[in-house]
């Protein structure tokens, strides 16, 4: 297939958001590896998703937290200047004084009676302010709650987009060098995608689909250079774009991964080969 028909099928999209069958990833990593046009067409492609991701991110209105204390504030002074004065005693005590008589006697009446609906008022006036200021708090610890709730969703989406820039400021390095590991007799639907920089002394591991283990053993990556072998890390389940760091090795000439018993073995176990690839 040409390389420009390639580009324009759509193929490359359904790769990057990760909707392709493994035929076509398979075709995808081929075609990447023998042109460097289709290399930087996936980075474009992969600019484009992360331009995308930052222009809709969703900010909290940043006054929400000043509005909420002002509301609390405003009604507590509302609520101080409606209080009634307290009424004056130095009437009742100036009162009982005076010598008794008729008049008298009724006017201390109406003025106990004053005094007691006073107090009674008093009294609710203060349960009164005493609730606004319970709902008011409230009120106030719902919004820093509700903020909190923000700040932390932020925070958990910024550091999203950072990690997704970290992947693709890699994605974006012409040096880098794209190997498949394809599955052996023993897992032959398991495959993954190497990429090896030999200018910033990277690499990375894509597992597209993890071979079937024992339960209890582990998928480890072994390198050959020369008569030497070394490993360079162990594989594990991978979402979508996301990818496990490597060690790195100078001139290698060939990758496999065995099934082993754990992870500190020393030697591979070449009887359970499950992968094989070279650059």
């Amino acid at each position: 297939m040409k390389v420009q028909a390639f580009i324009t099928s759509g193929i490359l999209e359904k790769y990057v958001l990760n909707m392709t069958t493994e035929q076509e990833v398979q075709e995808v990593l081929d075609m990447a590896s023998q042109h460097l046009e289709i290399k930087e067409e996936l980075a474009a492609i992969r600019q484009s998703l992360q331009g995308y991701i930052l222009a809709h991110q969703v900010m909290p209105p940043a006054n929400l937290k000043e509005n909420s204390l002002s509301v609390t504030k405003s009604k507590r002074t509302n609520d101080i200047r409606s209080e009634p004065a307290r009424p004056n005693r130095s009437y009742r005590k100036s009162a009982e004084k005076k010598p008794s008589s008729p008049s008298g006697t009724n006017y201390m009446g109406i003025a106990s009676a004053l005094l007691a609906l006073a107090l009674i008022a008093a009294s609710f006036s203060a349960y009164s302010f005493y609730k606004d200021v319970e709902r008011a708090g409230e009120e106030v610890e719902a919004a820093k709650a509700e903020t909190a709730s923000v700040e932390k969703q932020l925070a958990s989406e910024e550091q999203r987009v950072k990690d997704l820039n970290t992947q693709l400021s890699f994605y974006h390095d012409r040096n880098n060098q794209l190997m498949t590991l394809a599955g052996s007799r023993r897992a032959p639907g398991a495959r993954a995608t190497v990429y090896w920089n030999k200018e910033t002394t990277s690499a990375v591991i894509d597992v597209v689909k993890m071979p079937d283990l024992v339960s209890g053993r582990v998928a480890v990556i072994w390198v050959n250079t020369g008569r030497q072998t070394q490993k360079i890390g162990v594989l594990k389940p991978n979402n979508p774009g996301e990818t496990t760091p490597l060690t790195f090795v100078a001139n290698p000439d060939l990758f496999y991964v065995t099934e082993e018993i754990s992870s500190d073995v020393e030697r591979p176990n070449r009887s359970r080969i499950l992968m094989t690839g070279s650059l």
